[in-house]
């Protein structure tokens, strides 16, 4: 299994976990920005597949969803299985 690991919003946990995206519905920007972020990693490696989020939450400037429209916020490091599938 090829795992990366990705410092994400805290607030993204149960979209990305368990794909709920309720969390989004008074927040257009906040959704596009996750939205991006899906799009980027299908596209890059063909699934968004969350296994794990780290228990440890800190606040970064730059992680990796600014390139995505976010600014500044508290963060956890997140895992994705991104096994490539025949």
């Amino acid at each position: 299994m090829d795992i990366a690991h990705f410092e994400l919003p805290t607030h993204w946990a149960v979209a990305l976990m368990y794909g709920d995206e309720s969390i989004f519905e008074d927040n257009d920007e906040d959704f596009k920005s996750y939205s991006y972020f899906v799009d980027e990693m299908e596209r890059q490696y063909g699934q968004c597949w969350c296994i794990d989020v780290g228990d440890e939450e800190f606040f970064s400037f730059f992680h990796d969803a600014t390139p995505f429209g976010v600014g500044g916020s508290d963060c956890y490091k997140y895992s994705f299985d991104i096994t490539k599938r025949a």
